[in-house]
C-alpha cells in the first residue's frame, strides 16, 4: 500500500490552517502524513502551526525564511520533504470532505498502473461556506490520456476553463519526477504539470464529489502577478519539447494547447487587470504565442 502525502502549502492564511488540517487528518487511509509549509509568512502562521501540533502531533510543519517563488516552493516540498509514493497538493483554503477519498483514489493507481494522476468532482462555497455551485464531469473510473489531453479544458466540468482541478489531484511520485515536476514559474504550474503527466500517463478519476473550492477576495487568481502570465506563453513549446522525447504529440494538440491558454488568460487577465487596461495586457499575452 502507497504512502500517501498530503502537502498544504500556505502563506500569511493562518486563519485557514486549523479547518485545512481538521478535513486532512479525517481521512480514513491507513498510511499518510500531513506537510505545511509556510513560504515565509509575515502573520502569525508560525505560531498557529505550533498550537496546532497539540491537536494533532504528526503534523510536519516546514518553515521557509525568504519567499519562495510558487513553483520553486512546491517542488522543494515534494522532493525534500515529503516522502509518500502518492501526492496530493492542496492549497490551503480548500479541503476534501470525502473521508474516503485517498482510499478510492489510491484503489485507481494500484488497479491501473499506468495511471499518472487521479480528480475527482468538487464543489464551490461562499465565505459562510455555504454550496454554491457543483462541478462535476462524467468520466469512466479509467482515462486514456490522449482523450483526455486532447479535450483538456473544453467544458470537462461544464464551463470552459476548467480542466483537472488543483484541490482533488493526486499524482503519483514518479510521474512527477518523469516529466520534471515544477520546472516553470507561471500563473498556473498545475495545469502545467497535469498537461506534461498526461503526455507519458492515463488518469483516474472518481466520480463523486469529493472536495470544496472556498471562493473569497483573497483567492490566489484574484492576486495574480501579470508578469506571470507571459511565463505560460512557454509552456506550449514546453511541452512541445517534452512530447518529442517521447514522440506523443502533433501539431494538432500544440493548436488546442494554445487556444486553450488563450482563453483561459483572457479570462484571468480580465479578473486581475485594472479597469480599462486587460485588453492591453491580453494583446500583449497573445502576440508572445505568435
Amino acid at each position: 500500500m502507497d504512502k500517501v502525502s498530503i502537502i498544504i502549502p500556505t502563506r500569511n492564511r493562518s486563519s485557514y490552517l486549523e479547518r485545512a488540517l481538521e478535513h486532512a487528518f479525517a481521512q480514513d487511509y491507513p498510511d499518510f502524513e500531513v506537510i505545511v509549509s509556510n513560504n515565509a509568512s509575515t502573520d502569525d502562521t508560525a505560531h498557529v502551526l505550533e498550537s496546532l501540533k497539540t491537536k494533532y502531533p504528526n503534523l510536519i510543519s516546514v518553515h521557509h525564511p525568504e519567499l519562495l517563488p510558487l513553483s520553486t516552493h512546491w517542488d522543494k516540498v515534494i522532493r525534500d520533504v515529503s516522502t509518500g509514493n502518492i501526492i496530493l497538493l492542496i492549497p490551503d483554503d480548500d479541503v476534501i470532505i470525502d473521508k474516503c477519498y485517498l482510499s478510492k483514489a489510491v484503489r485507481l493507481f494500484e488497479k491501473y498502473p499506468s495511471i499518472g494522476l487521479v480528480f475527482a468532482n468538487f464543489c464551490s462555497i461562499n465565505p459562510q461556506f455555504q454550496r454554491i455551485t457543483n462541478y462535476e464531469a462524467k468520466f469512466d473510473e479509467f482515462i486514456p490520456k490522449e482523450f483526455l489531453f486532447n479535450n483538456y479544458n473544453k467544458e470537462l466540468f461544464g464551463i470552459t476553463g476548467i480542466g483537472v482541478p488543483h484541490l482533488t489531484a493526486l499524482f503519483s511520485r514518479k510521474a512527477y519526477l518523469d516529466v520534471g515536476g515544477f520546472d516553470l514559474d507561471c500563473m498556473s504550474p498545475d495545469t502545467y504539470l497535469w498537461l506534461k503527466i498526461l503526455l507519458k500517463y492515463d488518469a483516474g478519476f472518481v466520480n463523486e464529489i469529493v472536495a470544496e473550492y472556498l471562493m473569497h477576495e483573497n483567492n490566489l487568481s484574484k492576486k495574480a502577478n501579470i508578469d506571470q502570465f507571459y511565463s505560460d506563453t512557454l509552456i506550449p513549446q514546453k511541452i512541445q519539447d517534452l512530447a518529442q522525447s517521447i514522440g506523443s504529440i502533433d501539431r494538432n494538440q500544440l493548436k488546442t494547447i494554445k487556444r486553450m491558454y488563450e482563453i483561459f488568460y483572457r479570462r484571468y487577465i480580465n479578473i486581475t487587470c485594472p479597469k480599462g487596461s486587460w485588453k492591453r495586457a491580453y494583446l500583449k499575452f497573445l502576440l508572445k504565442f505568435k
